[in-house]
C-alpha cells in the first residue's frame, strides 16, 4: 500500500484527490494540510510514501517545504502537483529534489501513475 499526504491550500482540490485516490486499491491518504508550516509539522509526526505538495501554499511556500524536507526527511518522495505548466517549473523543482511534477492540468491517471513511479523510487516529469 502506498501512503499518500495532499498538501494544497484548496479544500475542493483536496477533496477530489483523496476520492480519486481511494478508488485505486494500492493507495491510501493518511493525511493532509492546507499550509506550507502545517506540512512540515506533519511531516516530522507522518509516516507516508509520497507527499502530494502543491507550490502555491501559504505560510511558508511550498518551494521551501520542497527544499526543507530535502534535508529533514531526504528519503521521502514528493511529487509536486502545480498548476504551473511543466515547462515553468518542472526542472526546477527536480534539480531541487522533488521525486517528479504533475501539472494540474493533466489527467487523474497521470497522476496516479506519477504516483505509482515515485514511490517505487523512479523519478516522473
Amino acid at each position: 500500500m502506498i501512503r499518500v499526504f495532499l498538501a494544497d491550500d484548496h479544500a475542493i482540490l483536496r477533496q477530489g484527490l483523496r476520492r480519486l485516490l481511494r478508488e485505486a486499491a494500492d493507495i491510501e491518504v493518511v493525511g493532509e494540510c492546507a499550509d506550507g508550516r502545517q506540512v512540515l509539522q506533519a511531516m516530522e509526526q507522518t509516516a507516508c510514501d509520497v507527499l502530494i505538495l502543491d507550490l502555491s501554499l501559504p505560510r511558508v511556500s511550498g518551494i521551501e517545504v520542497l527544499r526543507r524536507l530535502q534535508v529533514s526527511r531526504p528519503a521521502l518522495r514528493i511529487l509536486v502537483l502545480s498548476m504551473y505548466a511543466e515547462e515553468q517549473y518542472a526542472l526546477r523543482m527536480l534539480r531541487e529534489g522533488a521525486a517528479g511534477y504533475v501539472s494540474k492540468d493533466r489527467p487523474s491517471e497521470e497522476l496516479l501513475r506519477a504516483i505509482r513511479q515515485v514511490a517505487s523510487g523512479q523519478t516522473y516529469r
